[in-house]
């Protein structure tokens, strides 16, 4: 009898485990293809990701003119790139129109 109930409980742990494993493997994959290459996920990352896909565009763009320098701002976060334009938007001296941060 005490054999049966060793058996019974090492199938139990050995279920528990299995199906643990199971599920943080699912859930949580470690490696992902991504352009022909295995990559390793960066949890802290997808995380990430996840929060900023829930971020609501920007709305507002400002210029800041000061000190002959002109900036571009906006609410969402981008600073000093337009990219309607897809061009660096921080100019010195201000009435030259050449970025010295962007390209």
């Amino acid at each position: 009898m005490t054999f049966f109930r060793q058996f019974l409980f090492l199938l139990f742990i050995f279920a528990f485990v299995l199906t643990t494993v199971a599920q943080t493997s699912e859930s949580t994959p470690t490696i992902k293809m991504q352009k022909g290459l295995l990559i390793p996920v960066n949890q802290d990352v997808e995380r990430a990701y996840a929060k900023a896909e829930a971020c609501a565009p920007a709305t507002a763009l400002r210029d800041l003119e000061w000190n002959n320098v002109r900036a571009l701002i906006e609410n969402g976060g981008t600073l000093w790139y337009d990219r309607a334009i897809d061009k660096g938007a921080h100019i010195v001296p201000k009435d030259e129109g050449v970025s010295v941060v962007y390209g």
